[in-house]
């Protein structure tokens, strides 16, 4: 049996063909101008999901860089003020040991404890630093500071007072999905519970003052006991910029993981997108070439 294929049935099979071709040509076109390869939910519902779970993880992983940005930028303001108090205390026992020598008179004493007492105002100033509008030891107490201070007619230190309203309570920043950060270091941790540092300054200075000389070599372990518990804060401090550095790490590689996943599902690969358009431009000019000869061809060809 034999079967006959009207001229109208063939010029709409090459016209669709064509069509087709020109629709895949056109899109490839598309494709390789823009660079991506899903433009609407349509052009692939699967891949569409995908993307929009990478595009989340991603605003998501901006943020928390934000966030430990901040991190970072806080714990090196603490690490940078942390240096400069046990600099301070530094200056202060070398004071101590010269203030100690016999050899001393007592007007350099008298010298002596004008420098310390400039080192306790220093220290404490030290304690109220500031870093982006809030005071680094003050816990969650951010705007209030730390530490406040009474001169008397001298203008030498008479009393250090710590913020009544607390220098304590943990400081966080969210820097990932289950995971928050610690930025806090209490003025506690710094300077002790009841200022032991500040008043071991002022011991010292008011020793000098009396010319105490028992009493000035009483500081030389109340010092050491200070710098320790500095150092010690310090290192804490240090462990904590560690870990932040290493987390900013695991952000970046993340990011990058899921940009690639983004990218892959809906950004166009070139190479392939370019091979493929010139097989499917090849195909089409066959098409129509083919077309154009088979539909040239008329009934009156056979009679």
């Amino acid at each position: 049996m034999s079967f006959r294929i009207s001229t109208r049935a063939l010029h709409d099979t090459i016209s669709q063909a064509v069509l087709d071709s020109q629709q895949t040509v056109l899109q490839l076109q598309r494709g390789l101008a823009d660079g991506r390869a899903i433009r609407k939910p349509s052009d692939d519902p699967v891949g569409t999901n995908v993307v929009m779970q990478y595009r989340e993880r991603l605003r998501a992983n901006e943020q928390y860089q934000k966030n430990m940005e901040v991190v970072l930028s806080h714990l090196n303001a603490v690490d940078s003020t942390m240096f400069m108090i046990q600099e301070q205390l530094i200056q202060a026992q070398s004071i101590q040991v010269r203030g100690a020598d016999d050899s001393q008179g007592q007007d350099a004493r008298n010298a002596l404890a004008r420098e310390i007492d400039q080192i306790a105002q220093a220290v404490i100033d030290l304690g109220n630093t500031r870093f982006a509008g809030v005071y680094i030891f003050g816990g969650t107490r951010t705007l209030e500071p730390a530490y406040t201070t009474e001169l008397d007619e001298n203008g030498f230190v008479a009393s250090v007072e710590k913020n009544p309203n607390g220098i304590d309570g943990d400081v966080r920043r969210q820097v990932g999905r289950d995971l928050s950060l610690s930025i806090h270091v209490s003025g506690d941790d710094v300077f002790g519970v009841d200022q032991e540092l500040f008043q071991t300054l002022l011991d010292l200075r008011d020793a000098l003052l009396a010319g105490d000389r028992e009493a000035i070599q009483a500081t030389h372990d109340r010092l050491e006991a200070a710098q320790d518990q500095v150092l010690g804060t310090h290192t804490f401090v240090g462990s904590l910029l560690t870990r932040a550095e290493a987390l900013k790490g695991r952000l970046q590689a993340d990011e990058v993981t899921n940009e690639s996943g983004r990218t892959r599902i809906e950004d166009i690969d070139v190479a392939r997108a370019l091979l493929d358009f010139n097989q499917n431009q090849v195909a089409l000019e066959a098409a129509l070439d083919a077309g154009s000869r088979i539909l040239q061809s008329s009934l009156l060809n056979y009679l």
